[in-house]
């Protein structure tokens, strides 16, 4: 629905300032200079709000229904002040249909608009700075839970992971604190049911 909802936009864009534009070119001295001015800053205005609707922000679609609401409180001055012609029409009906359009996509926009925030992703520059996910797969409810201690060794493991490590491994580094378990001696890891990294010589 956002895509045809795009398309449309676009078209109906499209056709109000063209009419806009003929519109103008109608009017002389003040009502030409003033509608040239509102023109332009509609148009800017435009370039932003398509810029937010192709990356499906909702405010892009707040800034083309206020657009086409302005549109339409143009066309009603220009109506009470020269009276009508061809091109009036056209620029009402097409801005009427476009506020519409984009007053609907506005709504859509807001209710797919995801609530609350994000979960926060950690995402390492480069894949051998990882835990190995195989490690982490293995790690199976049938072995031996591991007791979480703070008191630094020589060897170090991620409470997740079934390999330890040197304390001055690479691999080392990445896990985090709350779930690095320490070791004193080889023997120590071994008996918990782990095996060593390619660290340990």
């Amino acid at each position: 629905m956002t895509r045809w909802g795009i398309l449309a936009t676009i078209g109906l864009l499209l056709i109000s300032f063209l009419s806009m534009t003929m519109v103008a070119f109608s009017l002389s001295g003040y009502s030409f200079i003033l509608s040239a001015v509102l023109l332009m800053g509609l148009l800017g205005c435009t370039a932003l709000g398509v810029g937010g609707i192709s990356h499906a922000k909702a405010w892009g679609w707040s800034f083309i229904t206020l657009i086409s609401l302005i549109i339409i409180l143009y066309s009603y001055f220009v109506y009470m002040v020269e009276g009508t012609f061809d091109s009036l029409f056209t620029l009402l009906s097409s801005s009427i249909i476009l506020f519409m359009v984009a007053l609907i996509n506005f709504r859509l926009a807001s209710e797919n608009r995801p609530r609350g925030k994000k979960p926060r992703v950690q995402v390492y520059g480069s894949l051998d700075k990882m835990e190995p996910l195989s490690d982490i797969k293995t790690a199976s409810s049938s072995q031996k839970p591991v007791s979480k201690t703070f008191t630094p060794g020589k060897y170090v493991s991620s409470k997740f992971a079934s390999t330890y490590h040197i304390a001055r491994c690479e691999w080392a580094n990445n896990i985090k604190k709350g779930n690095r378990v320490w070791f004193a001696t080889d023997t120590e890891a071994k008996k918990a049911g782990m095996k060593p990294h390619s660290c340990i010589g």
